[in-house]
């Protein structure tokens, strides 16, 4: 098995798909392409609710067509800025060139830690319950997106991203050609 070893987004957008009003936009959200503790923020001064997509793509992935995707890891780098109210993952997903996948590895139940920690999400065996093509990971519009949860009861809360990238598994075709001699 082969990967692509720690792939960084190119691009880092807010994608208003997804959030509850009033929560604003992720701001700077450029500052999630790399482990730099420059943030990606969310402030959220209500009384709960979600936060849009942070959608990172773009990752320049070039993994030759015959192979087969075996794995799929994503990574985000994060923190909240609070001491009272938490906040949790809502959703983590793929996105193809179809838009974002059904599939939700976001940890519902964990909250966000106080200072940097990265969390994982997926692995080496696990397509997210997708079959994917290397077409499919080496479009430009690939990647994943992260929205977060707050319960609201102690605002404000400052949610914070510092990185998110990927990294992905596979494995070459072997085709087997029967020969026999006459």
């Amino acid at each position: 098995m082969a990967d692509t070893g720690y792939i960084y987004p190119g691009t880092v957008v807010n994608d208003t798909s997804i959030g509850s009003n009033p929560t604003p936009a992720w701001a700077d959200p450029s500052n999630a392409k790399t482990s730099n503790d420059s943030y990606a923020i969310v402030t959220e001064n209500t009384t709960g609710g979600t936060t849009n997509y942070l959608y990172a793509y773009n990752f320049g992935i070039s993994i030759p067509s015959n192979n087969l995707i075996t794995g799929i890891a994503a990574f985000i780098e994060r923190k909240r800025i609070t001491i009272g109210t938490p906040c949790y993952d809502y959703e983590v997903k793929l996105v193809t060139a179809g838009g974002v996948l059904s599939t939700n590895k976001a940890d519902t139940l964990t909250g966000w830690p106080t200072s940097d920690a990265g969390e994982s999400y997926g692995g080496s065996t696990d397509t997210w319950g997708e079959i994917f093509s290397p077409s499919d990971v080496n479009n430009v519009s690939f990647g994943f997106v992260l929205s977060v949860s707050t319960n609201g009861l102690y605002p404000p809360i400052q949610i914070c991203v510092d990185c998110m990238y990927m990294q992905i598994f596979y494995t070459p075709i072997v085709y087997v050609i029967d020969s026999f001699i006459m």
